[in-house]
């Protein structure tokens, strides 16, 4: 199944896409997040999302892998939690991301969306609030959520 908007496309990760992830993903999160900690982490749910056969979502564009979501469904499928959404340094700064997201939220389904994020990270803050996501707290943690249109 790929889900295709303008330019952008995203479909479902399989074991076999392993290669065009791990050769660019550790070195983008690392671009991307602050602590060395935090990259590890985040490379460790794709891993395991790969492991799986669910929950990565490979971004294209002109066929080429540009980018990956990591997203499960929790709350008994009502909501998707993104734990993870990296492109490539050189695809950034064009709606990539968020055109992505977009199409990875209709294909889970969901009625509500969570993305937990950095409170002093103020790019993913402002890219998260920009497509309509609210803060909310969740043990002391900074999640953004957002609810799919009229499901409030």
């Amino acid at each position: 199944m790929v889900i295709a908007g303008r330019e952008v496309a995203v479909r479902p990760a399989r074991a076999s896409d392993g290669h065009a992830l791990r050769g660019w993903l550790g070195d983008a999160l690392n671009a991307a997040v602050e602590e060395g900690a935090e990259a590890e982490r985040l490379l460790g749910e794709f891993e395991r999302g790969l492991e799986a056969g669910a929950g990565v979502y490979l971004i294209e564009e002109a066929g080429a892998v540009v980018g990956a979501v990591r997203a499960r469904l929790v709350a008994d499928g009502e909501a998707a939690r993104f734990d993870a959404l990296v492109v490539r340094p050189e695809a950034r700064r064009r709606g990539i991301g968020a055109k992505a997201l977009a199409l990875v939220e209709e294909a889970t389904g969901a009625r509500r969306f969570l993305a937990e994020t950095r409170a002093r990270d103020g790019r993913a803050l402002y890219f998260w609030l920009r497509l309509g996501y609210r803060p909310i707290y969740e043990d002391g943690r900074v999640v953004m959520e957002r609810f799919k249109e009229g499901e409030r």
